[in-house]
């Protein structure tokens, strides 16, 4: 999954350059190392291996917090991270798909759309906006866009249309896959059901 001079080619076509240390550092920090662990790793490994173990372990590790910080937000690191992470994320993706007896459920599948939008919105100028549409649409296909605040409002889930017959009334009457329908004629319902992928016909009366 890393590849240090693919990397190191891909920024330097955006006009980032990096040296090994930041590589080594922002790598174990992307891949899920506390920054101050991997700052005193890389840039102060002799204090490190001293301190580790002693009471005053968690003090110097402390007192690294801010130049960590300062690192990781510096232009070449920030996107070191974001490739990185890119990188780890897709690696992690096509694995999970080569794993035929593993099954997702529909809450996991919800939770990983909205873990991979918010990502991808950390950084609207770089985010493929056929990316964010399609996460966008998948998760209001499973219903998980929430709030009244008007968001989804600015979003519109275009859906295929088709003509049918309605069975009730055999007037011609327009659906779309994936959602539930009245007939506008006769008011006859009919409920799309995901897992059968078919429109089941309700009653109009009891």
């Amino acid at each position: 999954m890393l590849d240090y001079l693919s990397t190191l080619e891909t920024l330097r076509t955006r006009n980032i350059t990096f040296d090994e240390k930041q590589y080594f550092f922002v790598t174990m920090v992307a891949l899920g190392e506390e920054d101050t662990v991997a700052y005193a790793m890389v840039y102060d490994l002799a204090n490190f291996k001293r301190m580790q173990g002693t009471d005053g372990e968690q003090d110097y590790l402390a007192s690294l917090k801010k130049d960590a910080s300062v690192m990781l937000q510096q232009q070449e690191c920030a996107h070191l991270k974001d490739h990185v992470s890119e990188l780890y994320r897709t690696d992690i993706q096509a694995q999970a798909r080569n794993l035929s007896d593993y099954k997702f459920s529909a809450e996991e599948i919800v939770q990983m759309l909205s873990n991979l939008l918010a990502k991808r919105s950390e950084n609207l100028e770089e985010a493929s906006v056929r990316d964010i549409t399609a996460l966008i649409r998948e998760l209001a296909a499973q219903g998980a866009l929430e709030g009244g605040d008007g968001f989804e409002r600015h979003f519109i889930s275009v859906y295929p249309h088709f003509n049918a017959l309605c069975p009730n009334c055999s007037r011609e009457i327009d659906v779309a896959k994936g959602l539930s329908i009245i007939c506008p004629h006769c008011g006859a319902k009919f409920t799309w059901v995901e897992e059968q992928q078919r429109y089941i016909p309700e009653p109009l009366s009891l």
